[in-house]
């Protein structure tokens, strides 16, 4: 068999598992196989498989000898000895080894060694894409540059760690709606091994490896605020009306007990009622002990009432209070908004029951969002976004993890998880988001108190001009029916 045979069945059988371990044995070469090695191992190598034994029988010992390689640096251990080194991927040196082979306990020990340990200053090819607060970065030509970020320091904590050098490209106007689609390609032909931006856990997405899961965060909506409402809005509001219907009602049937039921000369005047509804100074008191009895319980309970509405009421006049905006997705399709976001993100709301999505074409910030639309995406990428305008509802619509997209044949997929999985451990994901949310940190914007001014109190004004002017317009009316009785009692004497 051919190395490009090998190759061939490599890319047929053994492009899903690359982290396996793997034996090659040529016996068409007879006597001289092992001078194939290097052949069979680089194109092993070249088609990513990383833990490979060749073996083989030795012509000159007669004796069947092992080889194997390091494509990072010119170590192995022993009994491992250097055969020779060569250039392969990147120009990078390739270094052979062999060993004979004997049934010892070295020799089992050291068949599958560690090669990731150390890189030797290998060249990685990244991808990424400018996402905030993860990814941020200079575009010099096709290459990044200061990457910082979340993504940042992940990308210096790992190949710090493994020794390795690193080449990070992108796209100038490229648009994250279309991150996958667009970059994930470069893995697919080997021009990038990880895609370092942070992206959603997204299920069924051919030849891509998922990194361990490096936060927990979640999927919400951010729109404009509908504003604050006018001292009368609050005014009108700041009592339910039931309330307002039950002391109307409390009211009357104090006045009807007292004055028909119990025949106290409360009143004659069916205004009395109004007057308790209205905490107003009443003329007279009942006179009998049942009627006092019975009034002064009703005017105890209004009196309390009162004091408590008038400390509500003055904490309604000073304190700022915002129309109700959108929380959630029966809010959305009630309110008539449409939801602009990402493929996946509108796809996944269409979903969660959202009637109207639209996909996003381009960067769109709290600012460019008009009354009837809402932006959904990842909730720190909001955060980033947000304004003193903006509005994020507290529950999130669905909870997602942040993952990287490795390309599935990648040689390093597994040290890579590993290494970020104990990055997670060590707690410095938590540290971050920690330092994030303290620079990033959402006006509160519940229970601003501030001093009552006069413009507080203008619908007060209103409503007192009003009640001059009905006032007037009665008492007018009053003197001209007086009037009119008067000469109709003259004519008739």
């Amino acid at each position: 068999m051919s190395a490009v045979k090998l190759g061939k069945l490599i890319k047929n059988f053994a492009s899903e598992t690359p982290s396996h371990y793997y034996i090659i044995s040529d016996n068409e070469q007879g006597q001289n196989s092992c001078n194939a090695a290097i052949s069979f191992l680089m194109e092993a190598w070249i088609n990513d498989l990383l833990n490979v034994i060749f073996i083989c029988n030795n012509e000159h010992n007669r004796s069947t000898s092992l080889f194997t390689f390091n494509p990072y640096i010119d170590r192995a251990p022993n009994p491992w000895k250097k055969v020779s080194t060569n250039p392969a991927i990147n120009n990078h040196p390739w270094t052979l080894f062999t060993q004979s082979y004997e049934t010892s306990e070295a020799t089992c020990n050291s068949l599958f060694f560690d090669k990731t340990k150390d890189l030797g200053g290998y060249l990685m090819k990244l991808v990424t894409i400018k996402f905030t607060p993860y990814s941020m970065f200079d575009l010099v030509g096709s290459r990044v540059t200061n990457l910082i970020g979340f993504d940042g320091i992940v990308n210096q904590i790992l190949w710090t760690k493994l020794n390795a050098t690193n080449i990070i490209y992108s796209r100038e106007g490229l648009n994250f709606s279309y991150a996958s689609r667009n970059l994930i390609p470069f893995m697919f032909n080997k021009s990038a091994d990880i895609l370092l931006v942070s992206q959603f856990m997204k299920p069924n997405l051919p030849m891509i490896e998922y990194t361990h899961p490096t936060r927990f965060t979640a999927v919400t909506i951010m729109s404009r605020k509908k504003g604050y409402m006018t001292p009368f809005e609050k005014l009108l509001l700041f009592i339910p009306l039931y309330i307002m219907v039950l002391f109307l009602i409390t009211s009357i049937l104090t006045f009807v007990g007292v004055t028909y039921i119990l025949k106290d000369p409360y009143s004659t005047n069916h205004f009395e009622a109004f007057r308790v509804y209205l905490s107003q100074s009443l003329p007279r008191l009942p006179v009998s002990n049942a009627g006092r009895l019975l009034f002064g319980s009703v005017l105890i309970i209004f009196l309390i009432l009162n004091g408590v509405l008038q400390g509500n009421f003055a904490k309604v006049l000073v304190v700022q209070q915002e129309h109700e905006n959108v929380d959630t997705v029966k809010d959305i399709n009630d309110l008539g908004y449409t939801v602009i976001g990402t493929p996946y993100v509108t796809h996944l709301l269409e979903e969660y029951g959202v009637k109207r999505t639209k996909m996003l074409q381009s960067h769109l910030n709290c600012s460019g969002l008009s009354e009837n639309i809402t932006l959904a995406a990842e909730e720190w990428h909001l955060r980033t976004l947000f304004t003193r305008n903006c509005y994020i509802p507290k529950n999130h619509i669905k909870n997602m993890y942040l993952v990287y997209y490795m390309r599935r044949q990648w040689a390093l997929c597994r040290k890579v998880n590993r290494l970020i999985l104990m990055i997670f451990e060590g707690g410095i994901f938590e540290y971050w988001y920690l330092r994030l949310s303290r620079k990033s940190k959402m006006r509160e914007s519940s229970t601003k108190y501030r001093p009552l001014v006069f413009e507080d109190l203008n619908f007060a004004f209103y409503i007192l001009l009003g009640g001059l002017s009905c006032s007037t317009m009665v008492f007018l009316i009053e003197i001209v029916v007086a009037k009119i009785k008067q000469q109709m009692r003259s004519s008739n004497n």
